[in-house]
């Protein structure tokens, strides 16, 4: 083990009581981060102290106040640093694709020819309530704003009497924000740092399992799909113009992984390995490379650990059984968490006490 870099990095901790990595330093998540970190000094790529300072320092955000926001997303873009250290990948961190803007992608990865630019983003987290039960539109349907709240409305006066019986542990309900024009702020930040150009670009969106079939949902659901004809008829620019997809066409694939889940459990689970993590990509069917960047994209399969086959084996699998058994369902638009719950149970659910996890885990 390296001792002095371990002791810069617990001197800095030391600073930020309140840190993630400071609560836990006894537990297995510290261990696990302490190896991995020998591991990278052992390779040299840790080897001057102002790669320690900005990979590590910068990017855990081991600075006041902290931020799990700025954590989780320091933590998302090193996963993928760590694995291409680890498969003795050629990179570069926070490449500058253009001299025409002042932007980089977080990481630039090449390898037998191909080049591959990664951009991450780790959506902000949302504070919940224990007693409180959350309705969680999947996304927007071809209902008028007026027409969706009445709906919602409905639902919550069928719901609230049994939240009133004493054995509920749920006090209210509370209707979170369908968030898809979250998810075309980052295609669109993507598109002004990523080239027209060989290169496959990919946008890696790291979020919790849950939050992961939502994102499906946003990308392909049949009423407000972004990767779907029914963009310009559902979204709208400030001016009142539709959006296209050219806004974003630079963009070849969209990657979705549940990093996010995998350092909020509280269970024996080593979070610093991006193969533990469900990661599945899904093309931009409206990129402008078309079809010309398929190599490319039969190498990224093999480039970076991924569920891509195993996943679309299992969804046709999924529809297939329910139209046998003629469930009304949206089978294509949900299949997503149950494919998480079924291989990631553990980054399923998140741990507040440890005597649950230690339960969940035997």
């Amino acid at each position: 083990m390296n001792n002095e870099a371990l002791n810069k990095i617990y001197a800095k901790l030391q600073s930020v009581p309140d840190h993630i990595l400071m609560g836990r330093y006894n537990t297995h998540y510290f261990v696990d981060f302490a190896t991995t970190l020998d591991q990278l000094i052992e390779t040299a790529s840790l080897s001057s102290n102002k790669l320690l300072e900005h990979m590590y320092l910068t990017k855990l955000w081991m600075q006041k106040p902290f931020s799990i926001n700025k954590y989780l997303q320091g933590v998302s873009e090193l996963l993928f640093w760590i694995y291409a250290v680890q498969k003795h990948y050629s990179f570069d961190v926070d490449k500058k694709l253009s001299s025409d803007n002042d932007t980089d992608v977080d990481i630039q990865i090449r390898h037998e020819g191909y080049t591959f630019n990664i951009e991450v983003k780790c959506p902000d987290q949302r504070e919940e309530s224990a007693n409180t039960l959350y309705l969680c539109p999947a996304y927007r349907f071809q209902l008028s704003k007026e027409n969706l709240n009445r709906e919602i409305a409905g639902l919550q006066s069928l719901i609230n009497p049994a939240l009133e019986s004493n054995t509920s542990k749920y006090e209210s309900t509370k209707v979170m924000k369908i968030d898809d024009n979250k998810v075309i702020e980052y295609l669109r930040s993507a598109q002004r740092k990523f080239q027209y150009d060989s290169s496959l670009n990919i946008l890696v969106i790291s979020v919790s399992s849950e939050m992961m079939q939502s994102i499906w949902g946003y990308l392909y659901n049949p009423q407000s799909g972004i990767f779907t004809r029914k963009l310009s008829e559902q979204f709208r620019n400030k001016d009142g113009s539709p959006m296209m997809h050219s806004d974003f066409d630079k963009v070849d694939v969209v990657l979705l992984t549940n990093i996010v889940s995998g350092h909020k459990v509280d269970v024996s689970f080593n979070a610093w390995n991006l193969e533990n993590y469900c990661n599945i990509f899904f093309r931009n069917p409206y990129s402008k490379a078309g079809d010309s960047k398929s190599e490319q994209l039969k190498h990224f399969l093999k480039l970076l650990p991924n569920e891509v086959n195993r996943f679309e084996d299992e969804r046709i699998k999924a529809i297939k059984r329910d139209r046998e058994s003629k469930i009304d369902l949206l089978t294509d638009d949900l299949y997503l968490f149950e494919f998480l719950t079924r291989h990631y149970p553990l980054l399923c659910k998140t741990f507040t006490k440890s005597e649950n996890a230690e339960e969940s885990s035997k």
